[in-house]
């Protein structure tokens, strides 16, 4: 008897993600058990309590704040990206899926394909732009039309 091919589907923004999985050609889509992950996301006002340090101006007596030292939200993503990427691997050594299919938010799109290790980079079919993190498994099939027969 032939395996069927299994896809995964990564839906994700930078504050939350699930997978779900297709087993081929008029079987949908289906939930992943553990396939749902959440990223705490704190404000700047929450990291950085307590205003700026002042530093004097190597050029002249004037004095002026420090920057902040990187951008948390940026940060956070990559993490989550890494957490979401890290997780994949794990189950793709396990043999659980064939392909992959990614559906983030633009942005944390650029932020998913940076974390993917090459070996699960291969094996992404597609790739969508949007944001459907609130989408349910219906919205999902049609959006997937255009990539995979579901």
């Amino acid at each position: 008897m032939v395996k069927p091919v299994t896809t995964w589907i990564v839906v994700a923004d930078a504050a939350r993600a699930k997978i779900v999985s297709n087993e081929g050609v008029g079987h949908g889509i289906a939930d992943i058990a553990g396939g749902e992950f959440e990223n705490e996301i704190l404000r700047d006002r929450e990291i950085y309590a307590d205003r700026p340090g002042r530093t004097h101006d190597s050029a002249t007596t004037g004095r002026h704040a420090m920057a902040r030292p990187n951008d948390t939200k940026k940060q956070s993503a990559a993490a989550f990206a890494k957490s979401i990427s890290d997780h994949l691997a794990a189950r793709q050594n396990k043999k659980d899926f064939d392909r992959l299919v990614l559906i983030a938010e633009p942005s944390f799109l650029g932020h998913l394909r940076a974390a993917l290790p090459k070996r699960t980079a291969n094996v992404v079919t597609a790739e969508i732009p949007k944001d459907l993190t609130r989408a349910k498994n219906p919205e999902l099939v049609k959006q997937l039309e255009p990539v995979l027969a579901v």
